[in-house]
């Protein structure tokens, strides 16, 4: 997508989040900054992640207490809540439910002004280290939904325009305008793989089982760090 960069980190974070719990569905929020009117420019710098067993729909009360405290928390970085990522249970399912996903998309996008950004990660890429894009970025938008069919398509199904790009933040120009290649986000998962990093991340539930595993605050260096 030309209107949305991520960090190597970001997409590492989300991706592990999936490795981690293979078998299960699981949902993180997007986070960076909005660098042009609306959502006209937005650069994804790090994920949040959320759930991996708790039913993931809306209303819920766990759902509730984890958008205030990550609300709270991107505020605090000068950050935003740009979207979400979410994988399904199953490895083959790409479908966006009507009973239970789009009705949490649509929570969301009520809530960050009427639409937001998702990654929907393809779980038959992550059978081992990924060779290719895992993820499949669209819009959701309250009233009008998905800017793909669902199921939706794999990456590599997607015209190049919809790709997901990479990039460095710059902090003197304030943007995204230093590229990183594809191949440098494929290699920051696999190395995280290898340092097996997915173990040591932490979602909101893993925080609500022991508090005193922090959940906002995970850089990936940490997690690569095998001491």
């Amino acid at each position: 997508m030309t209107d949305v960069v991520a960090s190597t980190e970001a997409y590492t974070k989300a991706l592990l989040h999936c490795y981690k719990y293979p078998s299960h569905a699981v949902l993180g929020f997007l986070v960076g900054k909005r660098t042009g009117a609306g959502n006209a420019s937005r650069y994804v710098s790090d994920v949040y992640p959320l759930f991996h067993t708790i039913l993931m729909g809306s209303p819920h009360p766990m759902l509730e207490v984890a958008y205030a405290h990550c609300q709270s928390s991107a505020k605090t970085n000068g950050l935003s809540l740009l979207g979400v990522y979410l994988a399904n249970e199953r490895r083959t399912d790409r479908m966006l439910s009507p009973c239970q996903t789009q009705p949490l998309l649509g929570y969301f996008a009520a809530r960050l002004g009427g639409s937001l950004l998702v990654w929907f990660v393809d779980n038959d890429s992550l059978t081992g280290p990924p060779t290719a894009r895992s993820i499949t970025a669209f819009e959701y938008a309250a009233g009008t939904g998905a800017t793909v069919p669902s199921p939706v398509p794999r990456p590599s199904e997607m015209p190049a325009a919809a790709w997901l790009s990479f990039g460095e933040w710059n902090s003197d120009t304030l943007s995204a305008d230093k590229p990183v290649a594809e191949e440098a986000a494929l290699e920051s998962v696999n190395n995280a793989l290898e340092a097996f990093a997915q173990f040591k991340l932490a979602d909101f539930e893993d925080h609500l089982e022991d508090p005193r595993l922090d959940y906002i605050v995970q850089p990936l260096a940490s997690l690569m760090n095998r001491q």
